[in-house]
C-alpha cells in the first residue's frame, strides 16, 4: 500500500495458513481490510464507509496505490493486481494484472475463478458491516453461505427452488380466486335459473289462460 489511507508506504506478507492483525485503534488493522477488498476489485460500499473512493487516498497526496500477489490454482502461479486510486480524476482507478492494463471486471472475474469473494458478508466482515451482518435475516444468510462454499450450483438450485417455491404460492392464489369466482358465478347462476323458471311458470299460465278463452267464447250460445 502506497499512500492509502493511514499508510505511507508499507508491505504486509501473511503467512499460509491463520493471520492476526493485533493492534491499538487507529493502528492501521481495518487499512488492511479495505485494501484488500478495494485492491480485488470491490466498490467502497462494501466496507460500509462511503461511496467515494477519493476518501480512501491519504491526506495531502494526489494518488493512492494497492498491489496484492495472489496465490494461484497451482503452486508456481502467482497473480498480481494493482489498483491506482487517482484524487484530481475525482476518484479515477486504473487496474494492472501481471503489470498489464486490465479492466476491474477481469478483475473481479479473476477473483471469483479462486473462490474469493469480498461480497460475501459469511467470508468476508469489514468492522462496519457487523451490524448489517447482524440484522441479514437467516434465509439470506445461507444463501450467502452456499455462495461462499464455492459450489455454483448450490446455490443456483435454491434460488430454482424459491421460484418453484413462489410458483406454488402463486398457483393457490391463483386458485383461490378462481374458487372465489366460481362461487360467485354459481350464485349467479342460481339466481338466472330461478328467474328463468319463474318466466318459464308465468308462459305456462298464459298459455292456459289463452286457451280457456278460446274455449268459453265458442260455447257461450249453449247458455241462456
Amino acid at each position: 500500500m502506497k499512500h492509502f489511507m493511514t499508510y505511507k508506504d508499507v508491505v504486509v506478507c501473511p503467512g499460509p495458513t491463520l493471520n492476526l492483525i493485533v493492534g491499538p485503534n487507529g493502528s492501521g488493522k481495518s487499512t488492511i481490510v479495505c485494501a484488500l477488498c478495494l485492491g480485488l476489485g470491490g466498490s467502497p460500499k462494501i466496507l460500509g464507509r462511503g461511496e467515494d473512493i477519493v476518501d480512501f487516498i491519504s491526506h495531502g497526496c494526489e494518488k493512492a496505490s494497492i498491489e496484492i500477489t495472489l496465490c494461484g490454482r497451482s503452486p508456481t502461479q502467482d497473480y498480481v493486481v494493482k489498483r491506482e486510486i487517482f484524487r484530481e480524476r475525482r476518484g479515477a482507478t486504473k487496474f494492472y494484472l501481471q503489470g498489464q492494463p486490465t479492466t476491474q471486471d477481469e478483475v473481479r472475474s479473476l477473483v471469483a475463478s479462486l473462490n474469493i469473494r469480498v461480497d460475501n458478508l459469511t467470508t468476508f466482515l469489514p468492522q462496519d458491516r457487523v451490524g448489517a451482518f447482524a440484522r441479514a435475516p437467516p434465509a439470506e444468510i445461507l444463501k450467502e453461505v452456499e455462495k461462499a462454499y464455492g459450489d455454483r450450483q448450490l446455490a443456483e438450485m435454491h434460488d430454482r427452488l424459491i421460484e418453484y417455491g413462489q410458483g406454488v404460492i402463486d398457483c393457490r392464489g391463483k386458485k383461490s380466486s378462481l374458487e372465489g369466482e366460481l362461487a360467485t358465478k354459481s350464485q349467479e347462476l342460481a339466481e338466472l335459473q330461478a328467474i328463468v323458471e319463474r318466466v318459464a311458470r308465468r308462459e305456462e299460465l298464459r298459455q292456459k289462460e289463452v286457451c280457456l278463452w278460446t274455449i268459453v267464447p265458442s260455447c257461450a250460445w249453449c247458455f241462456p
